[in-house]
């Protein structure tokens, strides 16, 4: 994509989110204690989807053999989303396996990268979209990563882009390193603006629905993103 097409997406985006807000708005207008109630109602129904994915995520790890990954290292990815560091604006704000009230006591399983909504995000390398999916219901029912996007990669591994604002790829679709395949966001469970970069082992991979959030959730055997970045 070019600099003017990704400028004009993001001005769009921006212009989706003060729509939402707005809508926002006007559900919850003098129903302040109602919507309290929703979203403690949400955030129930948001550790029940993690509990069932956290247990299915057991169960596949006791299934596959990873040893496969032995020989694969760092540098196998790209980063998708430019950091800081290197002249972007992304930054690791959550790291894999690190433990927060955020999940619960429950380790990452991936990585966060904060970024403002929009920010493009990349391919991290050849492969093929397993899936480009919602889970959320509506602009305040929020569920899990929101705007996704799986890419099965050659090397059995695959990877997972949550939150996005929007995603430009679709089921089947071709896609090559550094590849613009969506914009950063804050859909799903999400505290804040970042994109949520997941890897997994692909052959353990399931598309699962776990209401009540919309579409089909990813679970597999996760692994640590720094490991092939």
């Amino acid at each position: 994509a070019s600099k003017k097409e990704i400028l004009a997406s993001r001005k769009s985006i921006i212009e989706d989110q003060k729509t939402e807000r707005a809508t926002l708005l006007a559900i919850t207008k003098n129903k302040e204690a109602t919507f309290q109630n929703q979203l403690a109602d949400l955030q129930k129904q948001q550790e029940k989807i993690e509990s069932e994915i956290a247990e299915f995520e057991q169960k596949l790890k006791a299934k596959f053999d990873t040893n496969q990954l032995a020989g694969l290292g760092r540098g196998l990815f790209a980063w998708p989303i430019t950091l800081v560091s290197s002249g972007g604006t992304g930054r690791l704000t959550q790291r894999y396996g690190e433990v927060s009230n955020l999940y619960r006591g429950r380790p990452h399983n991936g990585m966060d990268i904060g970024a403002p909504i929009g920010t493009p995000v990349y391919a991290a390398a050849d492969g093929v979209v397993m899936a480009a999916d919602n889970n959320d219901r509506s602009s305040w029912q929020k569920y899990q990563y929101g705007k996704y996007v799986l890419i099965r990669h050659p090397d059995n591994l695959a990877s997972l882009y949550g939150h996005l604002s929007r995603y430009i790829v679709y089921p089947g679709q071709n896609i090559t390193r550094g590849q613009l395949i969506g914009y950063s966001g804050n859909t799903g469970y999400s505290t804040g603006p970042h994109l949520h970069f997941g890897v997994y082992w692909a052959p353990s991979i399931e598309l699962k629905s776990i209401p009540p959030a919309a579409g089909k959730v990813p679970v597999g055997v996760v692994l640590n993103p720094e490991d092939y970045l």
